[in-house]
């Protein structure tokens, strides 16, 4: 166990070293600090769309009682819709050359010495997951922030946003092990980001062709915060994803030249 700890050390160590997760971490808050300054105008499109609506159907939910009943405000509603778009592009930002740009560099060979290659695969998947944690964890403090600063933030919302914003986590975790584990087949980076970025669209595609729970798109939705139950299940079904392509993912590493 101490010989996995020590390659997780020095993966973590390394990503921090590297310039571009600062600059993931930095977009990543710009842009929903961004969306969170344009959210009281999306609030008053809301409230001009919801007052239509009760012209047409006076029975039928309005737009902003659905964003208060999940959320509690719809500042916490923007950002978590936002998310659903930045997550997946950080995670390949991360994620794609963290096996590729290792194995063409003969890195991992020393490791391959000294520890198993199911803790070398994992320990670099955990060093991806802990950044992607770190990043959206950052980021969403920063909101909180903000939000208490500027006294538009209900009390009930930090309760009612915990469940989405667990969801959009783990759903994060689930586009980081998909694309570890493509980097992990491929000794070139720009390979690696090709495939990548098709599998990516192949999770789209999964939802229109009758295979949609092989999509990671699946579970996650506005639909899902009716009830705590619903987010406790999605989760559940992105962690299996999860650790079933990483398992995947070891299967192959311990069986392919360094």
């Amino acid at each position: 166990m101490k010989s996995f700890f020590s390659v997780l050390e020095y993966f973590l160590l390394k990503n921090f070293r590297s310039f571009k997760y600062y600059v993931v971490i930095v977009l990543l808050i710009c842009t929903l600090l961004l969306f969170l300054s344009i959210s009281g105008t999306l609030e008053n499109s809301a409230n001009t769309y919801s007052n239509s609506m009760k012209n047409v159907n006076s029975g039928a939910p309005q737009l902003l009682e659905i964003v208060n009943e999940y959320f509690g405000d719809i500042r916490l509603f923007v950002p978590y819709v936002v998310s659903l778009f930045l997550i997946p592009l950080i995670s390949l930002i991360v994620s794609y050359n963290s096996f590729s740009k290792q194995i063409s560099n003969g890195g991992f060979r020393y490791w391959a010495t000294r520890v198993t290659r199911s803790k070398i695969y994992l320990a670099r998947l955990f060093s991806e997951l802990f950044m992607i944690l770190f990043s959206v964890a950052i980021s969403f403090f920063a909101i909180f922030i903000y939000l208490i600063i500027q006294n538009k933030i209900l009390i009930r919302s930090y309760a009612v946003i915990l469940g989405p914003f667990l969801l959009i986590l783990f759903y994060g975790f689930a586009f980081t092990a998909l694309f570890v584990f493509i980097s992990s087949l491929s000794k070139n980076s720009h390979v690696a980001l090709l495939f990548s970025l098709i599998a990516f669209a192949l999770m789209f595609v999964f939802l229109f062709i009758g295979v949609r729970y092989l999509s990671i798109f699946n579970y996650i939705g506005f639909q899902s915060f009716a009830h705590y139950s619903d987010v406790l299940l999605n989760i559940l079904f992105l962690t299996i994803y999860s650790t079933i392509i990483s398992v995947a993912g070891i299967f192959l590493f311990k069986r392919r030249d360094l």
